[in-house]
């Protein structure tokens, strides 16, 4: 049986579901069984027939999520309080079980806040004006991660983002920066729980396959 696939989403102002359609097709194309989840989900529910979660790009998270309550509120996005606390609890129940989580872009920011890290609020030159299936900058993992082992050690990628990892969770470990330092991803030493800060359901190349087939291999297992 194909594992489920649980990828998050978001209201627009509308109300209305929000996800960009390539999270699952890149799900469905790694052989999984995608299912979109709302941000009025149940986190321990969601858990409960997913084998695997997408915490999939968005807005920004609140700066009181990670303990920062002076800032300057014209350099934030979009924020949902309910987004905000339906991924930021299904992050850490996902944590506690070991749960083979793909977090993307918002996402990586989510994990890390979640477990105790912080976000830098605006930095610059990381907001392409490129097509999302074009790469702009280069990335270097960290060896012996198992990002590393999964896409090799050096690649290029694309970058939609104006926050990013501040300081990094104790649960979690760099396996990869930007060539001017900003962490492009995040993960668990033991099991598979990784954030990458691009968005490789767009890019359709080598890395971004082996991203997602090894979230699917790691749900087929529970």
């Amino acid at each position: 049986m194909k594992p489920v696939i649980g990828i998050t989403a978001g209201f627009n102002g509308d109300g209305e579901l929000y996800l960009r359609r390539r999270y699952c097709e890149a799900v469905r194309e790694a052989g999984g069984v995608p299912v979109v989840l709302p941000p009025d989900t149940e986190p321990e529910s969601a858990l409960g027939f997913c084998g695997g979660i997408v915490f999939s790009g968005g807005g920004d998270i609140a700066p009181e999520r990670f303990g920062v309550y002076e800032y300057d509120a014209e350099k934030l996005g979009t924020i949902s309080s309910e987004r905000d606390g339906f991924e930021l609890e299904l992050a850490r129940l996902a944590y506690g079980r070991r749960t083979p989580v793909l977090a993307i872009c918002r996402g990586i920011q989510v994990l890390n806040a979640a477990l105790g890290g912080t976000l830098l609020l605006d930095i610059p030159g990381h907001m392409q004006s490129g097509a999302r299936s074009e790469v702009s900058h280069r990335v270097i993992a960290e060896s012996g991660t198992q990002l590393c082992r999964l896409a090799g050690g050096s690649f290029r990628v694309n970058s939609f983002h104006h926050q990013a990892v501040g300081r990094t969770a104790p649960a979690l470990r760099i396996s990869a920066r930007a060539e001017d330092g900003t962490v492009e991803g995040l993960e668990a030493p033991d099991f598979f729980f990784i954030g990458v800060q691009w968005h490789p359901e767009h890019l359709r190349d080598s890395v971004s396959d082996a991203l997602f087939q090894a979230l699917v291999e790691r749900a087929a297992l529970l």
